[in-house]
């Protein structure tokens, strides 16, 4: 069943392959990561100065430290032509 969810980035859509509540740690992004992402972000905007075409698949786990990794490489002003797929079995427990 697929179940859509808001989020500040726009669209994001999620799988669930079943009907119970998976209770996991949601822990942040930490500083750290957040310069990794924005050290990834910046790398992917030097490629597509170069004619690299963005991702026609984006996919992500649902726990909030990767889609903020997704929105700092990818940004959230709407400028990528394809939705964040996050599917909930790409949580690690």
């Amino acid at each position: 069943m697929a179940k859509s969810s808001g989020g500040v980035s726009g669209l994001r859509l999620s799988l669930y392959f079943h009907s119970y509540p998976v209770l996991t740690a949601d822990p942040l992004l930490t500083p750290i990561g957040k310069d990794q992402a924005r050290t990834i972000q910046h790398a992917w905007s030097i490629e597509t100065s170069f004619g690299l075409p963005p991702p026609h698949r984006r996919y992500c786990s649902p726990l909030s430290r990767a889609l903020d990794t997704c929105d700092i490489i990818f940004g959230t002003d709407g400028a990528h032509p394809h939705p964040v797929l996050v599917v909930e079995v790409f949580r690690i427990d």
